[in-house]
């Protein structure tokens, strides 16, 4: 993740999201799902199109050199841009234009026809090992970029082992969400700001209960892992060009690298989903796109070793973001997700959020690839409305610092101190009440207080009447002997 520029003043947080808009629940009508399959046999490319039960293969043509020079000038052009924090008109151009070469030289005109009428649909991307350099998100079909016009994701043909346990279900609610914010060099300040952010989009949603911890070392990020329906982490990553296997997240005491991530696989399963709101968190390893075949033994990078590992939903970024991007991007994409959702439209829905507020020369909305079906809901739209528990005094408190706009890293302290005592964020499971110290008197706090008194008040009633009524039944029958 690349630090805010210092001419440029820190992004305030997206708005949260209601239950109308972009972030609603998601209509109830079957939309239907295309898969593209893309297998390379030499100099020959075979491109299948499914819809349904019907499938439509071509065979095309197929350049590496000129579909990997392409490539490069994309990266090339986004590298550009994030040096300068923005995309100018120029590099746009020169983005839509190698999106558009891309296009021609990978997608068959036949599979083009296929594709019309079915824009804001799930479309999956089933690709060769060799092929996952190519960004296929920002192929540009001369009009729109892939990524905006579908909710794309990706699902990788590799000769590596599956070493996973059977891959994780939620099967109900609430999904545990682990928040991990690791900033140890200082330099990204909205990652301190992002974990209350997505807090705050959660709150009200019972069906997901989220756990935020801030500096977090090695050790108890890989020990915790598995104990979580949802991962989301922020903060720097890397991608070793050389030495895939030793990318990795960067957290308070060092690196945790790829090869130790793939060797979690076994016994408890991984994640479901992991978002990785991290630079080149979803490079691949593989060195160029014409070196064949991976080595089955081999981890190429972060995406791959989640993935390897068990994971089977993973998002990523293939290059640098902008730290204030990547914020509005991971809580645009927890609002959607957690109001039901499929993985791929909260994708899309996130990338809108920033080209809405920030233009399409912000990069935020075309860093970010995703590996799993699009189609797949991790919250689905009845559960989606689950009505969180009464918050605790921890929670009241931590809300009036969030509306008083505490600096963030007060913020993130206060969600660690929480935490350290054991207590989860947002929503919270109800905890015995401590009554030792000062109380919270909140409007809502004096209410539940009056309700509870006037119950005790009619119950004294009622015992004061029972008692009554028995002392004069005693009179009634004295006098009648």
């Amino acid at each position: 993740m690349r630090p805010p520029h210092p001419s440029q003043p820190p992004r305030a947080s997206s708005p949260g999201a209601g239950n109308s808009g972009p972030f609603a629940a998601p209509p109830r009508e079957h939309r239907e799902k295309t898969r593209l399959t893309f297998t390379v046999f030499g100099d020959r490319l075979a491109c299948t199109v499914a819809q349904e039960t019907l499938s439509h293969k071509c065979l095309v043509p197929y350049d590496a050199e000129r579909v990997a020079e392409a490539t490069r000038t994309i990266v090339g052009t986004l590298a550009r841009g994030n040096r300068a924090r923005s995309l100018s008109d120029a590099n746009l151009r020169d983005l839509q234009g190698a999106g558009e070469e891309l296009w021609r030289m990978l997608i068959p005109e036949p599979v083009r026809d296929d594709l019309e009428g079915h824009d804001g649909s799930p479309l999956l991307l089933e690709l060769d090992d060799v092929l996952v350099p190519v960004p296929w998100e920002l192929i540009y079909d001369g009009s729109q970029f892939l990524c905006r016009r579908f909710e794309i994701g990706r699902a990788v043909s590799t000769s590596q082992p599956s070493r996973a346990a059977p891959a994780r279900k939620i099967t109900t609610p609430p999904a545990k969400l682990l928040v991990v914010l690791s900033n140890p060099r200082g330099d990204l300040p909205d990652v301190d700001a992002e974990g209350p952010a997505i807090l705050e989009e959660l709150e009200g949603h019972g069906q997901v209960k989220a756990r935020l911890v801030v500096g977090r070392n090695v050790d108890y990020v890989r020990r915790e892992l598995k104990d979580f329906d949802l991962v989301h982490y922020a903060g720097h990553a890397d991608h070793v060009p050389h030495d895939p296997e030793a990318s990795g997240w960067h957290l308070s005491d060092g690196k945790l690298p790829a090869r130790e991530i793939a060797n979690l696989a076994g016994g408890r399963p991984m994640p479901l989903l992991v978002f990785s709101n991290a630079c080149q968190s979803s490079h691949a390893g593989i060195p160029t796109i014409a070196a064949g075949p991976a080595d089955a033994r081999s981890v190429f990078g972060l995406a791959n070793a989640f993935l390897v590992s068990g994971v089977k939903y993973y998002i990523g970024t293939q290059w640098e973001v902008v730290d204030g991007a990547s914020r509005t991007f991971a809580r645009a994409f927890w609002a959607a997700l957690v109001r039901g959702h499929s993985v791929g439209g909260a994708v899309r829905r996130a990338r809108e959020r920033v080209l809405t507020q920030d233009g399409e020369s912000d990069l935020g909305w075309a860093s970010y690839v995703l590996y799993g079906d699009p189609e797949f809901v991790p919250i689905p739209p009845e559960l989606a409305h689950v009505e969180a528990p009464v918050p605790t005094p921890a929670d009241l408190a931590m809300r009036q610092s969030i509306r008083r706009k505490a600096p963030v890293g007060a913020l993130a302290r206060a969600h660690q101190a929480h935490h350290d005592s054991g207590g989860w964020t947002q929503p919270l499971e109800r905890p015995e009440r401590d009554r030792s110290g000062p109380q919270p008197t909140t409007p809502g706090r004096r209410r539940r207080m009056s309700d509870r008194t006037a119950s005790l008040l009619w119950l004294a009633v009622g015992a004061v009447g029972m008692a009554a009524l028995l002392v004069i039944a005693w009179l009634v029958y004295n006098a009648m002997k």
